[in-house]
């Protein structure tokens, strides 16, 4: 694919973004525990992931199920159909199958569920007898402790979860839980110490997915770096979403957020800080996005908490690092925090050529580089993943051909 800067680029368009796969993938988990249509939840993610995962969960016991490389529908069904004592042959990506899924298995292996390794992936023979007590592990994936919570009202009694050591991506747990109360599990969190009480899910009258803020973010940096204005309808700064915090940290690059009754209208305000630091920690999916906005905008700027960027869909860091390499761009590393240094004899790019690695957050990041320079993309296609229409709403200010 080719971009480049339309001639007639607009300074002002609304976006459209696709609802949260976050929170599509915990809604459909509950409301299949319920009896409840996926119909009947409004704003479903149109993303590659949530559709695999809503098939799964309608699919009949001993079918072949097939997640491609979505890490979180696979680890929430893996959790499904080991609760439900549902077996079935689960198909997964290699690049999936690199990730570590070990942790979560072993939590299931210790409450009876018999689960073996194929080529391909997993097959569940038979389910869980009890509900853990405790997630050990020197670091904790949300994406696990999540698993289990969606699962944990299949169970009689009062369930309670006692997370030790250390949990990555601390909102994405929290998300899981108000989804839980969503459908009327008053789910609660103490530190590490989480109650589930006794009860299951119950499906609410009316229910609707947000849209994605993490998605929002390749907007935000259009707008520090090319001073548009554009809002985005549904969007709201009281959200589930842990990545809202998008709208604090690109004040830093100098753009506002301005809340109204359905959505969000974002400009760009003032300069950008010169020498901005950036923890994602809590945040890792909005890393790209950013790096990006600020390479581009030759700040001198500093990013901690990126450490688990390398077990994405690609080694984010690597792919970072190589497509900054070809605009003369250094990203670099000293004691787990990483800087941008501009190479001042780097000669002239007339155009760019960008790898996605397969990975829909790399691609559309470094799609912003087109507004200055011809973009070359290898593989376009790898969008579906989370925003099946990025290419629709970015040919507002480029055009596009393949």
């Amino acid at each position: 694919m080719k971009l480049v800067r339309r001639t007639d680029f607009p300074f002002r368009a609304d976006v459209q973004l696709s609802g949260s796969k976050s929170i599509s993938n915990r809604m459909l988990i509950a409301a299949s525990l319920c009896g409840m249509p996926f119909s009947s939840i409004h704003g479903l993610s149109d993303a590659n992931d949530t559709q695999l995962l809503a098939h799964a969960l309608t699919s009949k016991p001993g079918s072949d199920i097939y997640l491609a490389d979505g890490a979180a529908p696979f680890r929430f069904f893996l959790a499904w159909a080991a609760a439900l004592n549902f077996p079935c042959k689960i198909h997964i990506s290699p690049e999936l199958a690199a990730r570590p899924s070990g942790p979560l298995l072993r939590i299931l292996r210790a409450c009876g569920a018999q689960i073996s390794e194929t080529e391909t992936g997993y097959r569940v023979l038979k389910g869980m007898e009890q509900f853990p007590e405790t997630l050990e592990g020197g670091e904790i994936s949300s994406q696990y402790a999540s698993a289990m919570l969606l699962v944990a009202p299949v169970f009689h009694g009062t369930k309670r979860l006692q997370l030790t050591g250390s949990l990555v991506s601390k909102p994405y747990l929290d998300m899981t839980l108000r989804v839980m109360q969503q459908f009327g599990v008053n789910a609660t969190r103490d530190g590490n110490s989480i109650v589930i009480p006794e009860g299951g899910y119950e499906a609410p009258e009316s229910i609707r997915v947000e849209p994605d803020w993490s998605s929002a973010a390749f907007f935000y940096s259009l707008v520090a770096c090319a001073g548009v204005e554009t809002e985005l309808p549904g969007l709201s700064l009281n959200s589930l979403q842990g990545d809202v915090v998008c709208a604090k940290i690109y004040e830093k690059l100098g753009v506002e957020t301005t809340a109204f009754q359905n959505g969000v209208h974002i400009r760009r305000k003032q300069e950008p800080e010169k020498q901005p630091e950036f923890s994602f920690e809590n945040a890792p999916d909005l890393a790209p996005a950013v790096i990006a906005c600020c390479a581009y905008l030759g700040l001198h700027a500093s990013f901690k908490g990126l450490q688990n960027l390398k077990y994405k869909e690609s080694d984010r860091l690597q792919a970072i690092k190589t497509n900054l390499a070809t605009a003369g761009i250094e990203f670099t590393e000293k004691n787990d925090v990483w800087k941008l240094r501009y190479l001042s004899d780097a000669p002239p790019v007339s155009a760019l050529t960008i790898q996605s690695f397969s990975d829909h957050r790399i691609a559309m990041a470094m799609a912003l580089f087109a507004l200055k320079t011809e973009v070359h993309l290898d593989d376009a296609g790898c969008v579906k993943k989370s925003f099946p229409g990025f290419w629709s709403e970015w040919g507002t200010w480029f055009s596009i051909a393949e």
